[in-house]
């Protein structure tokens, strides 16, 4: 026999040992494979030849070793120890820290508390609901199904507030992140409580594949005193870790990584602490005199020293005459330096995902600098926490309820919340999504039925709605079919006598889409276009002759003249600015004199201004729309 084949034989019987019968769930692997030295397939090895993957020719990368499982087996996901399930309590055979390790330094440790607390608190706090899931139809009625599982989750265990169960989950995942929910289930198989188990006394099994074993396998093993108390499945035992890894089964918390900052900031507080008890280091050295030098003459000295301070708190208040060249020498700084500990304390806080301002310490801290790194933490902790969450109860919804429903954190950030209604309100002003929308996908609200509102763009003379584009007369707002009655922007009006608006009637049989509020405007500007059109003895209404006053040069030009809507809107601010300032002076508006205003347009604000008080009704006044 050659070393080679005494070498696999060997393996052979190690691996017997130690892999189970059956490698595969399915029979993806048969029970007598041979493990050892497997040589590849024929078409493996030419492809390895063709490609180079040889020993031997000049700096070749050589040819691999030959596998110990046969072509095609599946990885294991991590190199384990071998013997990995034969553990006598949780974290044993990982050399890691110990729960019990990590109890100790929580329990010893202020700082860390304090941040899972803040954590605890925060979630503890929010409202949260049963809703519908992404496959839902919209008139799928599920009221009793959220009904019933919103009445389970009150208590989940049957005894137990939801709010003091989720605490005693939460603090195991921050704490250890070893949560563990039992799924105690009733006899007819359905789901009948969910009971939080202490993670510490977990420990995850592994299959040989280095991954959690399928049902009927046990999953889980509970140490109590020491000893294996129950196995446990995967659809008895929910244990997910919140920070994986892909080389262990246990979760990576906070406090295995920050056991360095721990332990010296411990240490640093116990040496604070002796630093205002007794210790063994006096507060203050004295130098003696030069010719006090014998040991003998310092002992008579301290003891001296001691008879005046020592009982009678008074004499330490008292001044006190020494021997010339005896000088104190501090032993103790009286500074304290914080520097040193706030580091710490800096760094316990981030690696937990909270700021030092959310444990109280904002001695450094402004409003402007909290909200920033309330919002940074937001979403580096509160939001993948509450997703976490959220991820376990919406699994125990589908999995033991068998409804489409998912749970749901309402988080209820106001800085949020006003940011989405600002970006909403832009984007219903440039006509991106219309005001339903907005009811429906941010207030969670159904749009009113009898009173739909589509999408429309904001302009300086009001809304106007997407579908109505173009067919409206420049700068009035007014259907084009409408158009004979009103006078184009920049062009003069032929007086007539005879003109009236009257728009037909809408579908529902009232007015047109275009309100009530236009139409009297209108009909008031060509009623006084007619007034000045007869008082001047304008052509007849046949005729298409502008206006015009030969008797009066300086009204022919004002008349003919059509400034640019520039300068109109410049002298309707100056006016509006004037006004706003006479209101707050107690004094009421008054008429605007100009040469670029239209009389019409003059008048239509002062029919308004002249009865406003407040800067408010000066805004009004002015908010058009105008016709002119």
């Amino acid at each position: 026999m050659g070393a080679r084949e005494w070498v696999s034989k060997v393996l052979r019987k190690v691996a017997d040992r130690v892999a189970p019968a059956d490698m595969a769930p399915g029979d993806m692997v048969p029970a007598s494979m041979v493990v050892g030295s497997n040589e590849p397939p024929p078409q493996t090895e030419q492809a390895m030849q063709q490609q180079g993957m040889v020993t031997g020719g000049p700096f070749a990368p050589g040819r691999p070793l030959d596998q110990f499982f046969p072509q095609g087996q599946p990885p294991r996901q991590w190199d384990y120890e071998t013997g990995y399930n034969i553990a006598t309590r949780p974290r044993a055979v990982e050399s890691k820290m110990s729960f019990e390790t990590m109890r100790a330094l929580l329990e010893n440790y202020d700082v860390a508390r304090l941040c899972i607390e803040r954590r605890e608190d925060e979630i503890r706090g929010l409202d949260w609901s049963i809703v519908p899931d992404e496959t839902v139809d919209e008139d799928e009625d599920l009221v009793d199904e959220i009904r019933q599982v919103t009445d389970f989750f009150r208590k989940p265990d049957g005894v137990t507030p939801f709010d003091s169960w989720q605490q005693m989950f939460l603090d195991d995942i921050l704490s250890f992140d070893a949560g563990a929910i039992y799924v105690r289930k009733t006899r007819g198989g359905k789901l009948g409580a969910l009971e939080i188990v202490d993670g510490t006394t977990i420990a995850p099994l592994i299959d040989f594949w280095g991954r959690v074993p399928e049902p009927p396998a046990p999953a889980f093993v509970q140490f109590v005193q020491g000893i294996p108390a129950v196995w446990l499945r995967r659809d008895e035992l929910i244990y997910h870790p919140f920070r994986m890894t892909p080389r262990s089964p246990y979760g990576l918390p906070p406090v295995e990584w920050l056991v360095l900052t721990i332990n010296t900031d411990i240490r640093w507080q116990w040496h604070f602490l002796m630093y205002f008890t007794e210790g063994n280091v006096p507060d203050t050295f004295m130098k003696a005199p030069p010719d006090v030098s014998d040991p003998d003459q310092l002992k008579k000295w301290q003891e001296m020293w001691d008879s005046f301070m020592t009982g009678d708190q008074a004499w330490k208040h008292k001044v006190k005459w020494i021997p010339n060249g005896a000088d104190p020498v501090p032993a103790k700084d009286a500074k304290f330096d914080a520097t040193f500990p706030e580091f710490l304390l800096r760094k316990t806080c981030a690696a937990f995902k909270v700021t030092p301002d959310e444990i109280g310490f904002t001695s450094d801290s402004n409003r402007s600098t909290g909200q920033t790194q309330e919002n940074v933490m937001y979403r580096a902790s509160l939001e993948p926490l509450t997703k976490y969450l959220e991820g376990i109860y919406t699994r125990i919804i589908k999995e033991y309820f068998g409804f489409p429903l998912k749970f749901r954190f309402d988080l209820g950030e106001k800085e949020d919340k006003l940011a989405e209604a600002q970006t909403s309100e832009i984007l219903v002003k440039i006509g991106a999504i219309s005001p339903d929308e907005v009811r429906k996908n941010v207030a969670g609200l159904d749009p009113d039925p009898d009173n739909p509102v589509p999408r429309f763009i904001q302009t300086n003379y009001g809304p106007l709605p997407i579908d109505q584009i173009g067919k409206f007369v420049p700068y009035t707002w007014v259907p084009q079919e409408y158009s004979g009655y009103y006078q184009l922007r920049g062009t003069p009006l032929v007086p007539n006598t005879t003109v009236s608006v009257q728009p037909p009637q809408g579908p529902d049989g009232g007015l047109p889409p275009f309100a009530q509020a236009a139409q009297d405007a209108a009909q008031q500007a060509i009623d006084q276009a007619n007034q000045y059109a007869e008082s001047h003895n304008s052509p007849d209404q046949t005729g298409g002759t502008p206006l015009s006053n030969e008797d009066d040069e300086t009204a022919s030009v004002e008349k003919s003249a059509a400034p640019d809507d520039a300068a109109i809107f410049a002298e309707l601010r100056r006016w509006k600015q004037n006004s706003k300032r006479r209101v707050k002076q107690g004094k009421a508006p008054r008429q605007f004199d100009s040469d670029i205003l239209p009389d019409s347009l003059h008048d239509q604000v002062w029919e308004k201004l002249q009865k406003a008080r407040t800067p408010e009704e000066v805004d009004a006044a002015f908010a058009g729309p105008f016709f002119w």
